[in-house]
């Protein structure tokens, strides 16, 4: 088939023979994403820690550990995207932190003061962290039953 411009029966036919030749292994990974969007009425840091689910019928009891990542600087009423995740699939875990206000939860992770990315297991009270690093309480968000894409607002 020959696909002319300017004819949009044409264009459609096109579009739709075109869909055939998506490579079968295209990850759906590539069209996942978490967004955080800052509604908090202040200017927020935000970090994210995600932990991939058991598939169903396994269990590794919560030690295949979490990846945590910082830090976006999200402006009042700012949206990010912050991962490529697919939100389902995994637990996830959020912190913001403004000069007023504070967004955490009772999970205790490692984080920098500067931009990082940390692979590490959640850290219980008298436990350390690596150099220039700290403890700080990110809180869980409910991820069940949600698909690829996830987007969460600090208010």
């Amino acid at each position: 088939m020959t696909c002319r411009p300017y004819s949009r029966k044409t264009l459609r036919s096109c579009f739709a023979s075109g869909l055939g030749i998506i490579p079968a292994g295209l990850s759906t990974n590539a069209m996942a994403k978490v967004d955080i969007c800052n509604r908090s009425g202040h200017a927020m840091s935000v970090a994210i820690s995600y932990t991939p689910r058991d598939p169903a019928g396994v269990s590794t009891g919560g030690h295949r550990g979490t990846t945590t990542e910082g830090w976006w600087k999200l402006a009042n009423g700012e949206c990010a995207k912050v991962s490529d995740i697919h939100a389902g699939n995994h637990w996830l875990y959020i912190r913001g932190t403004s000069r007023s206000e504070v967004f955490e939860g009772n999970s205790m992770l490692c984080v920098h003061d500067d931009a990082f990315t940390i692979s590490q297991q959640f850290k219980r009270s008298g436990d350390g962290c690596g150099r220039d690093q700290y403890i700080a309480r990110f809180k869980l968000v409910n991820t069940d039953g949600i698909g690829a894409n996830f987007r969460f607002t600090i208010t």
